[in-house]
């Protein structure tokens, strides 16, 4: 009987035990509730989460790629191949409250008609400049990362991609260089089968 009654008494102590631990937990989540509500510890993230979600300097160095622009496009398959030039037209605007860029670009290759878009991103948080683009020439989404200089007008950008006539996977860089608010310049430059950087591609903006 007295290891009964022992027994008992312990079940109803835990019991006690733990109906007062859930309470004083619940007393502090409704406090932290309180506080977040009020203004506590979440207001510094809240903080840098809205000034990282604002366009800043960088967004603005890129402002003057915006508008209607002629361009002019060479290109070649190797360091030694021969360069094929064509002519076209883009759109450069902003998109989500000033925060990305959107290039919509037309221009004849040959028989056909040549059709890209591609967004580009500063990203404050990385600090890094984004790129990515997509054609009507590939089925492929091209990805790339990458800085700009002091003066916020020249960005070099990597990436890698599967090359579709080998197989292999490549790494390409590309420099855009703005060169007044009336004319910029994109470059691509890849690598020969020996290792060494050639340049692929140049296209030449000017305002229309």
């Amino acid at each position: 009987m007295r290891l009964r009654n022992v027994l008992l008494v312990g079940v109803v102590f835990a019991a006690v035990v733990a109906l007062s631990g859930n309470r004083v937990l619940s007393q502090q989540d409704e406090q932290e509730e309180k506080k977040d509500q009020k203004g506590g510890p979440n207001d510094a993230k809240m903080e840098a989460w809205m000034k990282a979600a604002q366009p800043g300097e960088h967004h603005a160095h890129l402002d003057v790629l915006i508008g209607q622009w002629n361009l002019h496009t060479k290109w070649r398959f190797g360091p030694d191949a021969p360069w094929e030039e064509s002519t076209g037209t883009a759109e450069f605007k902003w998109v989500m409250g000033k925060r990305f860029i959107v290039q919509q670009t037309e221009s004849p290759m040959g028989d056909q008609k040549f059709e890209g878009m591609g967004i580009l991103v500063y990203d404050n948080t990385t600090k890094k400049h984004f790129s990515t683009w997509i054609d009507n020439m590939s089925t492929m989404l091209m990805t790339s990362e990458g800085t700009c200089d002091e003066s916020g007008k020249v960005v070099t950008l990597y990436g890698t991609l599967t090359d579709p006539m080998t197989g292999l996977e490549k790494t390409q860089k590309s420099i855009s260089r703005i060169i007044n608010k009336d004319k910029h310049v994109f470059e691509m430059y890849e690598r020969a089968p020996d290792g060494k950087e050639y340049q692929s591609l140049v296209v030449t903006y000017t305002r229309s």
